[in-house]
């Protein structure tokens, strides 16, 4: 459970990374056209149009933090659960 929350925390901190550098991007007020195809560095927040960083990918990759966390918060749940389960088991036999 210790590595699956470790490796969540780090796609948090990456979306998080990606929301900065989108904010910092729309603060320019330029449109640079990225050079990948299909656009998929536009995700990077480096580039792609202002209003489909505004409006689309910034609450995307929010939303998608937000199930991020409650996700580990699911695997807190569970591993508790588990270890009251443990212990009801030994201190029964």
């Amino acid at each position: 459970m210790r590595n699956m929350r470790e490796i969540i925390e780090k796609r948090i901190e990456s979306k998080e990374k990606r929301i900065e550098n989108a904010e910092r991007y729309l603060e320019k007020g330029i449109n640079i056209e990225g050079v990948a195809a299909f656009h998929l560095d536009d995700w990077k927040g480096h580039s792609g149009h202002p209003k489909w960083v505004r409006n689309k990918m910034i609450p995307f990759l929010k939303q998608s933090i937000k199930r991020q966390e409650k996700l580990i918060d699911q695997l807190e749940n569970k591993e508790k659960d588990r270890k009251i389960t443990e212990r009801r088991s030994n201190n029964a036999g």
